[in-house]
């Protein structure tokens, strides 16, 4: 029996410590991926909000302000409109998708994270109360959490990364 105890003190998926060193790992790649998410959002919203100023003042060809200081005092003839392209549309409701499904993770990663840190309240009351079964299953669920949280880390990352693409397509065909 004193075997057994020993075994189970030398598994590290049991280790409290070893659990929130992952969590807090975690924690601090999912916080850098929001943060990089953010400022592709940024971009994007410039990136679209050129898009709009370019098909709305026609300045799509580049050369309106040249034929404004040779323009004689006469109203000049109003500016063809450059609409958007299909491509430039399809880029643009990739970029809205990208963004709700990332919101979609973002949630999904906030309710992981609430029930990890329950799970780590419930394991510190259970091993304060000396249930080592009890202990032993919360630490399997909080070990869970964390795999979902890395899960959902990877997810987020893929679809930055789809974002950083579509963001860079979208630039592409606006200049």
């Amino acid at each position: 029996m004193g075997n057994c105890k020993k075994q189970e003190r030398k598994r590290s998926e049991f280790d409290i410590n070893e659990l929130f060193k992952r969590f807090k790992l975690a924690s601090k790649q999912i916080q850098k991926s929001l943060r990089d998410i953010e400022g592709l959002l940024k971009r994007s919203q410039g990136l679209m909000q050129r898009l709009q100023i370019t098909s709305n003042n026609g300045l799509a060809n580049g050369n309106t302000f040249f034929n404004v200081a040779a323009a004689p005092a006469a109203p000049a003839a109003p500016t063809p409109q450059a609409p958007v392209t299909g491509i430039q549309q399809g880029l643009i409701n990739n970029i809205f998708s990208t963004v709700r499904e990332i919101g979609r993770v973002r949630t999904q990663i906030r309710n992981t994270v609430e029930a990890a840190i329950g799970g780590f309240f419930l394991l510190r009351r259970s091993l304060r109360g000396f249930n080592i079964e009890r202990s032993q299953e919360i630490a399997l669920g909080i070990i869970v959490l964390i795999s979902q949280l890395e899960n959902l880390t990877l997810q987020l990352e893929e679809l930055e990364d789809d974002l950083n693409i579509n963001i860079a397509l979208l630039a592409n065909t606006v200049l």
